[in-house]
């Protein structure tokens, strides 16, 4: 029975539920055809304990920084983010280009 709120029928009736944040980010994935088609780099945003790329696609560019820790983070990015994206999901904040991640979060970015 421990298993039954995690059934999809449980998660269904909850919208704050893992399957819809999973079936949202999933769907704007795929509306943004640099993440789905675009070549990957690697970004040293120098923190271990965050994991940062480029993806880039017919001239646009976005950085993609996760925190798959249960502890803050913080970066100095290399590179310049014109503009934060919005609607994956996720919670993060830019000032400046620092980005600050909470747990288990990403942070989406235009580069320009």
């Amino acid at each position: 029975e421990a298993q039954l709120p995690l059934s999809v029928a449980e998660q269904e009736a909850d919208p704050e539920a893992l399957l819809h944040k999973v079936r949202r980010l999933m769907t704007w994935r795929q509306n943004q055809p640099t993440l789905v088609n675009g070549t990957l780099s690697l970004i040293d945003v120098a923190n271990d304990d965050l994991v940062a790329f480029e993806r880039e696609y017919q001239g646009q560019r976005i950085l993609v920084v996760l925190n798959m820790t249960g502890a803050n983070h913080t970066a100095e990015l290399p590179v310049v983010v014109s503009e934060p994206l919005n609607g994956h999901g996720f919670t993060a904040s830019l000032s400046g280009q620092t980005v600050s991640l909470p747990p288990y979060q990403a942070f989406y970015g235009l580069l320009g």
